[in-house]
């Protein structure tokens, strides 16, 4: 491919040009051609939801695997929900980091980035071990 299939019209009435992958590698590439070129840029780095939710699901069959050697089927609602919280808790760190220049400081490099790391681990914790405790019943 030619440096010129890489151009395009800066012309085009697109508000921004999203790049997936664009901190680093091909898509750091194209994310330089494309601002050499005009465009605005909408760069989308690692998914630290992805992240989050691995943790989560690892955290809940940890914790499963240690409290009970069988698995029920609240287990997979336990695992479901610690996934759609860290969901949650991940949408309101990309609104604190969105909010200013001094707030993305805190909340992605500072002090407020360890506060998440610590309430997400007690977070997936609690709801890995609701998911184990016996209910009335159980043995």
């Amino acid at each position: 491919m030619n440096d010129t299939n890489l151009r395009s019209d800066p012309g085009l009435a697109l508000p921004a040009v999203v790049i997936t992958g664009g901190t680093e590698g091909i898509g750091r590439a194209l994310a330089e051609e494309f601002a050499r070129d005009g465009h605005t840029l909408v760069l989308v780095g690692a998914c630290s939801s992805f992240n989050n939710v691995s943790s989560a699901v690892l955290a809940c069959v940890a914790v499963t695997m240690l409290a009970r050697p069988e698995w029920r089927r609240r287990d997979l609602a336990t695992v479901a929900i610690a996934s759609v919280v860290m969901i949650l808790v991940n949408s309101l760190r990309i609104c604190l980091l969105t909010r200013s220049d001094a707030s993305h400081l805190y909340w992605h490099n500072g002090m407020g980035e360890q506060i998440l790391v610590i309430s997400q681990t007690l977070i997936i914790l609690l709801i890995a071990w609701w998911g184990v405790k016996p209910r009335k019943g159980e043995a």
